[in-house]
């Protein structure tokens, strides 16, 4: 699954920010740096005086960032003290005695409730990694994938992240006036949404969170989630064709077809066209056909068409360059898919592996 760029929040200003702290009494060569951006990547830098530091600058929405201190002077790499940050309108002061990580906010809810929140989700990432390791330590390569241990191990593992999302789920309804509940719904989500398992959170959450930037924000994806979530009617959209021809999803009426989103960079996308490739070959002739969407760029015009033929995608498909069909149907990661009924109802999301291929199977059985 790989991951889409998302565009600024629509619903934010402009403004300036100041984040200044004191960390006890370093000098130079301490040095601070300020990470942001995806991947996170140093956007400035400063000495330390005495301990202090500060940093100015403009953004839009709330921006996460990190803050990094190497306290010897010897570069960005080998440090390791970090403080995740988020930015936002006015001045966020950071006080601390001997590390940056073990600091606190003055005055900054926000960051306060967000280090809150880390810790819930970082403390289950350790519980992971504390069971695959043990794993590693004591079972056997052969013991290791014996089918009863797999079994186990995976029971095991699906408990940790039921419990996981448990706590999430619990942090939200504990924090309904914090606007990190809007993160921690984001990530019960993950990159594809499901709108019946995201939307009922959202409602939890106080008028004044719902009503800010990043609420309305996240209330514009969930519409959109439920415009395009299963028993809806299909939102229509034109594409062009490998050919430059105008292709409309109306033109599919009649038939099952599976809009799927992909892209020829995208491996996961690539190892998946098989599966469709063997699944539509199968239901072809019974009223099933594919429409590939590909959000590749105009200037891979090139790399799209090579990739259909190399993976005999015999199927219409269409360049969403634009990102107008992506922007419709919410997709911020690929692979996905919509399947629709012959009335352009939809009727599943995100059928991959065998799954797509035991719904068709209901289907025309």
């Amino acid at each position: 699954m790989l991951i889409l760029g998302i565009s600024v929040p629509m619903f934010a200003q402009n403004y300036n920010y100041t984040i200044k702290g004191q960390i006890g009494n370093l000098n130079s060569p301490a040095k601070m740096y300020l990470l942001s951006g995806t991947p996170m990547k140093a956007i400035d830098s400063c000495d330390l005086k005495k301990g202090m530091f500060e940093f100015k600058g403009n953004g839009k929405g709330i921006i996460k960032a990190i803050l990094r201190l190497d306290h010897d002077g010897t570069g960005i790499s080998k440090a390791n003290d970090d403080l995740p940050v988020l930015i936002e309108s006015g001045e966020l002061i950071i006080s601390g005695y001997d590390s940056l990580k073990n600091s606190k906010f003055i005055g900054s809810i926000i960051n306060e409730d967000n280090i809150s929140f880390l810790k819930i989700l970082n403390s289950f990432s350790q519980k992971a990694d504390d069971f695959r390791n043990v794993c590693y330590k004591v079972l056997s390569r052969e013991c290791y994938n014996k089918t009863e241990i797999r079994t186990a191990r995976y029971a095991i593992s699906d408990a940790i992240i039921e419990e996981r999302e448990a706590a999430i789920v619990n942090y939200i309804k504990s924090n309904v006036s914090s606007l990190i509940s809007i993160e921690a719904i984001k990530t019960i989500g993950g990159s594809i949404p499901v709108y019946n398992k995201v939307a009922p959170l959202f409602e939890l959450l106080s008028p004044e969170v719902k009503n800010s930037p990043p609420g309305k924000e996240y209330s514009a994806i969930l519409e959109t989630l439920r415009l395009t979530s299963v028993g809806e009617k299909a939102p229509g959209f034109i594409l062009n064709n490998v050919n430059g021809e105008s292709v409309s999803l109306s033109d599919f009426r009649g038939k099952y077809v599976l809009i799927d989103f992909w892209a020829s960079w995208c491996s996961p996308c690539r190892y998946e066209n098989k599966n469709v490739v063997k699944v539509h070959n199968l239901y072809k002739e019974k009223g099933f056909t594919v429409l590939g969407v590909s959000v590749d760029k105009e200037e891979e015009r090139e790399k799209w068409i090579e990739a259909i033929a190399k993976d005999s995608l015999t199927w219409t498909n269409v360049l969403d360059n634009k990102k107008i069909a992506s922007e419709i149907y919410g997709v911020r990661a690929i692979p996905q898919n919509v399947l629709l009924d012959p009335s352009g109802k939809i009727v599943a999301k995100n059928l991959r592996g065998d799954a797509l291929e035991r719904k068709l199977s209901e289907i025309f059985k």
